[in-house]
């Protein structure tokens, strides 16, 4: 099975995930960096608005589709996998995972449920009563809805799909239904489907894969790269540790703009105040040593001198650490490099004389 060609930037899949105390989590995310030699990036999971986290080196099973031999309808793969590492950039988490050995198919539609919010209708009992719902999400094997009204469970209905091709009459039976906490006449309802036809079977598995196109094709930015796009495997990677840095340098950069003012307040108050001498000092370098203030020109030549291995040393912190959409140098730090260079060599020229 060629997984360079499933496990793209973007496909869905779902995860199956133990914890500690025995439980397991069913989850679904977006793939981030591509399979490639056995390893891709997943996004990680959101429960209720919060990052789902998982421990490294914990087992994971990802979950997705493919065609099948005669690309008439979609199989699901399981795939075992180990969480190598976590990162995180900008509030979004991201795990790489490695495979452990290789697919195995797994018996059972309706691995993913994809997030369709949309209205559609119903048709009830003998009377063909139609009743109105709005999905919150649909599988291959049902859906959760939200109705405005109490339904039996186990009645059988026939719900309306509407592919926008056609609508297909899918037949249902109602598995649940209870009010939703804090509202009056809204209940949560699901719905077990009978695919008795395989064709009814191959309806339901299209408009559900063009649904998952969709919300790929969202999350697809201009780059061919997710808009979210983390680059784990390259060497200007996004972690805890290059953010952090990145953090100091910025404090560095405002630290070295302090010493640069110091040093330049300095010298500027060591300079003979008579025009006709800054003049000749600015111009000719016929400086009349016994007007200088060497006290301040001492101070603004040692902060200057301070100044440069700090810029020097932030320049190389900044290439080291920089993150992905960064300049491979740091303009600022350049400049007071510069500055603080000549300042130096102004300062220690005029007191050595």
């Amino acid at each position: 099975m060629e997984l360079e060609k499933i496990l793209k930037t973007g496909a869905l899949v779902e995860l199956e995930y133990k914890a500690e105390d025995g439980s397991t989590s069913k989850l679904k995310t977006l793939v981030d960096y591509p399979y490639t030699n056995g390893r891709f990036t997943i996004y990680a999971p959101i429960i209720k608005g919060a990052v789902f986290t998982m421990r490294e080196l914990d087992s994971i099973a990802v979950l997705f589709m493919t065609d099948n031999a005669d690309k008439t309808d979609k199989d699901i793969y399981k795939i075992n996998c180990r969480i190598d590492q976590r990162g995180h950039t900008s509030g979004i988490a991201v795990y790489k995972l490695s495979t452990q050995g290789e697919p195995e198919k797994v018996q059972r539609r309706g691995a993913f449920r994809l997030p369709i919010v949309k209205d559609f209708t119903m048709v009830l009992g003998d009377d063909h009563r139609l009743v109105h719902l709005t999905t919150t999400n649909i599988s291959g094997t049902g859906l959760k809805s939200i109705v405005t009204e109490k339904l039996e469970k186990g009645t059988s209905v026939l719900f309306n799909l509407d592919t926008d091709l056609e609508v297909i009459q899918i037949p249902s039976t109602i598995v649940l239904c209870s009010l939703l906490p804090e509202s009056l006449n809204k209940y949560d309802l699901r719905l077990q489907f009978t695919l008795d036809r395989e064709a009814l079977a191959q309806k339901l598995n299209a408009y559900l894969f063009k649904k998952q196109a969709e919300v790929i094709q969202k999350n697809i930015g201009p780059s061919g790269y997710s808009d979210m796009y983390y680059k784990l495997y390259e060497k200007d990677a996004y972690d805890p540790e290059k953010e952090a840095v990145n953090k100091q340098s910025s404090l560095l950069t405002i630290t070295a703009a302090f010493l640069a003012f110091i040093a330049t307040s300095a010298i500027f108050m060591a300079v003979p105040k008579d025009p006709q001498i800054i003049f000749k000092t600015l111009i000719k370098l016929n400086i009349v040593y016994n007007t200088w203030n060497y006290t301040y020109l001492l101070i603004g030549t040692i902060f200057a001198a301070l100044n440069v291995p700090l810029c020097a040393i932030g320049i190389i912190i900044k290439r080291q650490y920089r993150l992905p959409e960064q300049l491979p140098y740091n303009v600022p730090l350049i400049v007071l490099l510069s500055y603080s260079l000549i300042l130096f060599l102004y300062g220690i020229s005029n007191y050595v004389q």
